[in-house]
């Protein structure tokens, strides 16, 4: 029997959740290469310059949040859309996780960047792909969408606006 509700996993870089994680971070960023004293005072510097923590984490919370209303609006019930961060939690691999918790019958990835890059985008969605194989669950990916109309326009409209 199937559930009738499809997963959407919504990929993004990620960003510490606190000024005290910035090290971590930028530790897991360089792959496991502990960042100078002199880089991580600059990083530290940039994070305190915002108020200690980046307002990525809320715009991506909102943008996510965004995306379910938007498919709740057109198919009541049909998705349930999650986040999952490549550098922090929560981590792509979990949000994976927490979708086939919720026993959807498959997912959908979609990263945050429009552009494909195989050093990027590409590791997101093997990531995702990975762990939902050993999940047993199907999954699509979105590449890239930098070429779909409805973005141009916008960037279009918002450029002529600026």
């Amino acid at each position: 029997m199937t559930s009738g509700r499809t997963g959407v996993l919504v990929m993004a870089y990620g960003t510490p959740a606190s000024y005290e994680e910035v090290e971590a971070f930028y530790t897991e960023v360089r792959r496991g290469r502990p960042p100078s004293p002199e880089q991580l005072s600059e990083l530290e510097g940039r994070y305190a310059a915002v108020g200690g923590t980046s307002q990525l984490a809320e715009r991506t919370r909102a943008q996510v949040a965004g995306i379910q209303a938007a498919l709740d609006e057109a198919s009541p019930g049909r998705y349930e859309c999650r986040f999952g961060a490549k550098h922090a939690a929560p981590r792509i691999e979990q949000a994976v996780e927490e979708l086939a918790r919720l026993e959807v019958d498959g997912l959908v990835g979609l990263v945050l960047a429009p552009h494909y890059s195989a050093a990027s985008v590409g590791e997101y969605i093997e990531r995702a792909r990975k762990r939902a194989g050993e999940l047993g669950l199907e999954s699509a990916f979105v590449e890239d969408w930098h070429t779909e109309a409805t973005y141009l326009s916008l960037l279009s409209e918002r450029v002529e606006e600026a």
